[in-house]
């Protein structure tokens, strides 16, 4: 029979009034035994000299013992990211998934019936697994959302005159446990051309530091907005990406439009030069 079969003597009426004895111990009225093992029963019915009695040995299939595996169980915040469940086990021939634990089966998974599924979202799943035997077990799993750094970069702008100016990188935290299977990978972009200077190689923003002047060397003097793009690798083995802008603003030469000599007492007005109004 299957592991964890249970024997209740009163499901045999005629001989629910015997004495039952499992592996050498006597069960109390209405006691039930489960079959963890190879099991021996001895059953005796009657009393004084006229006692019959019989036994039996009742032995166990083997377990099926299934364990479901799935990338350490987590799934990637990407938009319609799946992530595969797979069940192995001894002598398996037939599966059914659900969503919740063993302890608690949920909802049956309509079509889910076999090795593999493939989990859409976060939760606890579980599968039913039968033996040709016709023994079931079960397993389950809890499918967690890959942790995701909320970067939330808005960069201010520059002036092309602060060339020693560091660039604040502040806004870009250390992930929760760590950047994972590698640092993130930099790239810096002008007019939708990549910048090639020492500046883009991989390394952790906590140790990244460039200047205005960097990257206007690196652009050849150009002004306007750059575009940062970091992407990296999780635990998990996540791919993410983000980007964000800054702006160096140029400086327009300009000259002031007043004679170098003028007479006591002149007023001026700088409304009356439009151009450096709101200087």
């Amino acid at each position: 029979t299957c592991a964890g079969t249970i024997i209740d003597p009163a499901s045999f009426p005629t001989l629910a009034a015997c004495v039952w004895t499992v592996d050498g111990l006597t069960l109390a009225a209405g006691q039930t035994f489960t079959i963890d093992g190879p099991t021996f029963i001895e059953v005796s019915c009657g009393s004084g000299v006229c006692v019959n009695s019989d036994n039996h040995s009742i032995g166990v299939y083997p377990l099926i013992s299934p364990s479901i595996t799935g990338s350490a169980s987590y799934i990637c915040q990407d938009a319609g990211a799946t992530l595969q469940l797979s069940v192995s086990g001894n002598d398996a021939v037939g599966y059914q998934w659900y969503n919740g634990t063993c302890a608690a089966l949920g909802v049956m998974i309509a079509g889910a019936t076999d090795a593999t599924y493939d989990a859409l979202a976060a939760g606890e799943y579980s599968v039913q697994v039968t033996s040709s035997n016709g023994c079931t077990e079960c397993a389950d799993v809890l499918v967690q959302a890959d942790p995701v750094p909320g970067f939330s970069c808005v960069m201010g702008t520059y002036c092309q005159s602060q060339s020693s100016q560091v660039i604040d990188l502040s806004c870009l935290t250390l992930p929760a446990g760590g950047w994972g299977a590698g640092l993130p990978t930099w790239s810096i972009t002008y007019g939708g051309s990549d910048i090639p200077a020492s500046i883009n190689t991989p390394a952790d923003p906590a140790t990244l530091a460039f200047t205005v002047g960097d990257l206007l060397t690196a652009s050849g003097d150009a002004t306007g907005l750059y575009t940062f793009t970091y992407s990296w690798t999780s635990a998990a083995g996540c791919l993410y990406s983000d980007s964000f802008e800054l702006n160096i603003q140029s400086l327009d030469p300009f000259q002031i439009p007043l004679p170098l000599d003028t007479c006591a007492g002149t007023i001026i007005d700088p409304a009356s030069f439009p151009t450096l109004a709101a200087c």
